[in-house]
């Protein structure tokens, strides 16, 4: 390159071919990093390239499609509930007896009575009519606390 010293010597038409030549070398660089950062832009999701190839970076999370109902979360207002209540006079009972104690894993010649708990359940068939009532009968082992 020209020190600014040697430029003021130049004849006119020497610095002309100076500044053109500069000017393609521009051209060409300019080119050069125009090329370099569409590469560096290219990633597994938008070109040829495998995913191995993006690198260390994290991805971002996808957009969800889905937009606000403008509804709180849970029931809404007006919908009737559909609870199983519990009736004085159950249609049948179901006890599930257990074979051995859950605290403990004591088998069943060690186990003895101690407050279960029931539930209300769906009547037969799969109506949804309150009829049924389950019970789990609550045997703790003698190794439980």
């Amino acid at each position: 390159m020209f020190m600014i010293k040697e430029l003021g010597r130049m004849a006119r038409k020497a610095l002309i071919e100076c500044i053109l030549r500069l000017l393609k070398r521009v051209r060409q660089l300019e080119r050069r990093v125009k090329e370099l950062e569409g590469r560096l832009a290219q990633n597994s999701t938008h070109s040829h390239r495998p995913p191995s190839s993006d690198g260390m970076q994290k991805k971002p999370r996808p957009k969800s499609l889905r937009t606000r109902s403008g509804r709180k979360p849970g029931g809404q207002p007006g919908h009737r509930g559909q609870t199983l209540e519990r009736v004085e006079k159950p249609d049948h009972i179901q006890i599930h007896k257990l074979t051995e104690c859950p605290e403990c894993g004591g088998g069943r010649a060690g186990l003895r009575e101690s407050p279960g708990f029931r539930s209300a359940a769906a009547g037969f068939g799969g109506d949804r009519t309150p009829g049924g009532d389950q019970g789990l009968s609550a045997l703790r082992g003698d190794r439980a606390g």
